[in-house]
């Protein structure tokens, strides 16, 4: 109790000393700390701060950063239709790399456009159909949130993609 992911982070770097770091950062403790509504604009300038904080160390680090971009979980489509812009502009960086995991959970096709003719990212899945073999895989857990084993492989599998296009 009491650990920022930030605060968290900086442990594990102490600790592990990675070369590569894979972050996937929802924001969620600034609502409980904080008080305040997710998804507010409150709520999007400390999600900004702590994500762009997280990665400014990962990087202080010397090690490989990559972010992730991963769909919301169910009950969260409608604010991530703001949220995708944060995700997508962090990615961007140029000294950090991007995983895509949209398109690894078979979201790819997932691009709105807000009435200011904004492009976001704002879908979810939770089964896919495996086009090589037609089987249907549940990807998330019956909470909504959490990916099922076969979710996990899918992501870890784009993940190491991502991290050996740079190797």
């Amino acid at each position: 109790a009491g650990v920022t992911p930030r605060k968290w982070l900086n442990l594990a770097i102490d600790t592990y000393q990675p070369t590569i770091i894979v972050m996937a950062y929802s924001g969620n403790h600034c609502v409980d700390a904080n008080g305040y509504v997710y998804g507010s604009e409150r709520w999007f300038s400390d999600w900004w701060a702590e994500a762009q904080g997280m990665i400014d160390d990962a990087l202080a680090s010397g090690a490989s950063v990559y972010w992730t971009i991963t769909p919301p979980m169910m009950s969260q489509i409608r604010r991530a239709i703001t949220a995708g812009n944060f995700f997508l502009v962090l990615a961007n960086q140029p000294e950090i790399g991007f995983v895509d995991w949209y398109a690894a959970l078979g979201a790819k096709d997932c691009l709105t456009l807000l009435p200011d003719s904004t492009p976001v990212m704002s879908c979810f899945a939770e089964d896919l159909l495996i086009p090589e073999d037609g089987s249907i895989q549940t990807v998330r857990n019956p909470d909504l949130l959490h990916f099922t084993t076969e979710g996990a492989q899918r992501t870890g599998r784009w993940t190491a993609a991502a991290i050996a296009q740079k190797w």
